[in-house]
């Protein structure tokens, strides 16, 4: 419809009886203009989107608030924020997602260029293509498909089934487990960890890569299966290399580098990048 201010139209519509008589019925309505810096949505009500907005758009309330989006959407000029509310992403073009404060985001379908979750919120992806998924304080992530660039876990947990990684997973603090997926690029304890990372199975086709007692504690990196690591060989500097083969619970076989990073020189007690651990399991029949 135009853009003009105070836009408005009629509708009107005779029932006819069989008898002959009829009534008329009319209505009249004026379109009020967008506004122009945000679009909200509070109302406990389900709201679709197939179409452009040129404004951020914001989703909150505890009222039962729904908003999906549909291919045809294009919201790419302003944030796209979900507070307190629920999010079903179908399809379209979106920028940036922030979901956040008890928020419930399931991502299906659609391209995103850069998506947060953090708060207390529930994040599913199965779907779509997202450039850089970032999770934060009290987030529970699910991700059992869709295609995925780079992934940072700053906290929380999470849990992955599939998908594809195009770029790094890194983890710095809470739990981490991956049963399946593809993975292009390495999985990271980063150095200033306090993670929990356990892996059955997956394509693994980059390193494992993860930084050891920087503050006197291990990062401990799990592994689940019939398998066995080689010792850890000095490299340069702090840098030590391993290797780890053999055959994951869920049925995937790996043979991976792992490189250490180890600072704990001069500490004591602990062997030289003991933070991998090999729990064996029965194997997963194909």
């Amino acid at each position: 419809l135009p853009e003009d201010q105070g836009l408005s139209r009629e509708l009107y519509a005779d029932i006819f009886a069989s008898d002959g008589s009829y009534k008329g019925y009319s209505t009249l309505w004026t379109l009020a203009p967008l506004p122009q810096d945000t679009v909200v949505f509070d109302d406990g009500k389900v709201h679709s989107i197939d179409y452009t907005l040129t404004q951020a758009l914001r989703v909150t309330g505890d009222g039962g608030t729904i908003v999906n989006v549909y291919p045809g959407a294009n919201i790419t000029e302003g944030t796209f924020t979900i507070e307190s509310a629920t999010s079903n992403i179908y399809g379209g073009t979106i920028g940036t997602i922030y979901s956040q404060n008890w928020s419930s985001l399931n991502v299906y379908g659609g391209d995103i260029t850069y998506l947060t979750s953090n708060t207390i919120s529930v994040l599913n992806v199965s779907g779509g293509n997202i450039d850089f998924l970032a999770t934060e304080a009290g987030t529970k992530t699910n991700v059992s498909g869709g295609e995925i660039g780079r992934f940072f876990q700053e906290t929380g947990e999470v849990s992955i089934s599939g998908g594809t990684f195009l770029d790094d997973v890194v983890t710095i603090e809470g739990s981490l487990q991956i049963t399946g997926g593809v993975f292009l690029g390495s999985v990271t304890d980063n150095y200033l960890n306090n993670a929990s990372i356990s892996i059955k199975g997956g394509e693994f086709r980059s390193e494992f890569l993860y930084n050891y007692n920087l503050y006197q504690k291990p990062s401990p990196f799990t592994f689940y299966g019939d398998l066995s690591i080689t010792k850890p060989v000095l490299i340069e500097g702090n840098r030590y290399e391993s290797y780890i083969t053999g055959t994951l619970q869920e049925g995937d076989v790996i043979s991976q580098k792992i490189t250490c990073f180890d600072f704990s020189q001069g500490l004591g007690g602990e062997a030289t990048c003991s933070g991998v651990t090999i729990v064996k399991t029965a194997i997963a029949k194909p």
